[in-house]
C-alpha cells in the first residue's frame, strides 16, 4: 500500500485486487464477487466508493473486524461489509435507496454501532471486512441456493486458501492498527484466522466475538447480553 494513503484509498485498492480474482470452486458451489470487473462501472462500485470516501477519507489507524464471507443477499450485493439499509440509505445511490434487506445479524450490529456512538464514531475506530471477501453460494442440485461458509468442506477450503492468505495480509494493511483484530464467529472462522495469524504475524492478538446470526437465531433472549459483550471488547481498546 502507498505510504500516506487514506484508509479509503487502501480499501479501494484492495477491491481492485479482488476484482481480478476468478475463484474456481468445487462442484456445488459458485462465487459471487461484488468487486468483479463486470460490475466496476455499475451502481455497486459507485456505492462502495461513496461509502468509503464518506467514512474513511483519512489516515487514522483502525482496528479490523473480520467476518467469514459476504451473504448473497447482503454484502455480496452491496460490496460494503455488514452495512444494513439504515447506513446505506445515507448514500445517494440507486442501489442504496433500493436496498431493503435487513437480516437479523445486520440489525444486531446496527444496535451495537448505535450504542457505541453511531456510525461516524464507530467507523472512525473500526474497519469491517471478511476472511473470504468473495461470497460463496451452495448450488447443489435439487436444493435452493443458500449461503455457504468457506470452511464448509475441505475441497472448498483448499480452493480459497490463497485468497484467505492474501486477503488477511492486505486487510491488515488497510486497517493499519496491528494491536488487535476482532473475528466475528468464535468457531471455525476464528480458528482458521488464528492459524493464519500465527504464520503471518499480522496482529498481536485476535479476539473472537459471537456471530450475530448465532445470537439472533439461537439466543434471542440474550441479545442485550451479547451486545454488551461486543461493546466491552470494542471499547477496551479504543
Amino acid at each position: 500500500m502507498t505510504a500516506g494513503s487514506t484508509t479509503a484509498e487502501r480499501v479501494l485498492s484492495f477491491h481492485e485486487f479482488l476484482a481480478g480474482i476468478d475463484l474456481q470452486l468445487p462442484n456445488g458451489f459458485k462465487a459471487v464477487n461484488p468487486y468483479a470487473k463486470d460490475r466496476s462501472a455499475g451502481a455497486a462500485a459507485a456505492l462502495i466508493t461513496d461509502f468509503y470516501e464518506t467514512f474513511y477519507a483519512d489516515c487514522l489507524p483502525r482496528h479490523l473486524i473480520l467476518g467469514s464471507s459476504p451473504a448473497r443477499r447482503g454484502s455480496a450485493i452491496t460490496g460494503v461489509p455488514f452495512a444494513g439499509p439504515e447506513v446505506l440509505s445515507r448514500l445517494n445511490h440507486e442501489l442504496a435507496q433500493g436496498y431493503r434487506v435487513a437480516p437479523a445479524s445486520a440489525r444486531f450490529l446496527d444496535s451495537v454501532i448505535h450504542s457505541y456512538g453511531g456510525y461516524s464514531a464507530f467507523y472512525q475506530n473500526f474497519l469491517m471486512g471478511f476472511a473470504c471477501p468473495i461470497g460463496i453460494i451452495s448450488v447443489l442440485e435439487g436444493s435452493r441456493e443458500r449461503n455457504a461458509n468457506y470452511y464448509d468442506t475441505q475441497p472448498l477450503r483448499r480452493a480459497v486458501d490463497n485468497l484467505l492468505v492474501e486477503s488477511f495480509r492486505r486487510q491488515a494493511e488497510c486497517g493499519a492498527d496491528r494491536s488487535v483484530c476482532y473475528v466475528i464467529g468464535s468457531g471455525s472462522n476464528y480458528k482458521i484466522l488464528a492459524e493464519l495469524n500465527r504464520d503471518l504475524q499480522c496482529f498481536e492478538e485476535l479476539v473472537p466475538l459471537p456471530h450475530p446470526r448465532y445470537v439472533t437465531q439461537y439466543a434471542p433472549s440474550r441479545t442485550a447480553e451479547f451486545a454488551d459483550l461486543y461493546l466491552r471488547e470494542l471499547r477496551r481498546r479504543t
